[in-house]
């Protein structure tokens, strides 16, 4: 074998090789590429679940607002009420007479029970 067979030899050589590498690096990227793919995905996936999740929270804000709202318009009313039924009871002069009646229920109490 001559050195010109030889050089054509180690180039055909050469040539399997770098195709064989080709395919490889091919494949490899094939695989990297369907990984990123599945990543992108997922992060869509991610990013769809997070807008519902902030959706989700921002009703419950509302909501929360809403039975504030609704707490503080039942407490005025309450307040508003309490202090109509004190002025009815002092007009009526009933504050005294409902003091002496729960002192005369608690004295029969105490003698009711041994």
């Amino acid at each position: 074998m001559n050195n010109d067979e030889l050089l054509a030899a180690i180039e055909g050589r050469l040539v399997e090789h770098r195709k064989g590498l080709e395919e490889f690096i091919h494949g490899y990227f094939r695989k990297v590429d369907a990984r990123f793919d599945d990543v992108e995905r997922r992060l869509d996936e991610l990013t769809t679940r997070t807008g519902q999740l902030d959706q989700n929270i921002v009703g419950l804000r509302r909501d929360i607002a809403l039975l504030h709202e609704t707490t503080a318009t039942q407490s005025a009313r309450m307040d508003s009420m309490d202090s109509r039924l004190s002025r009815i009871n002092r007009r009526l002069d009933l504050t005294d007479k409902a003091d002496a009646l729960e002192a005369r229920v608690e004295a029969l109490e105490k003698t009711v029970k041994p």
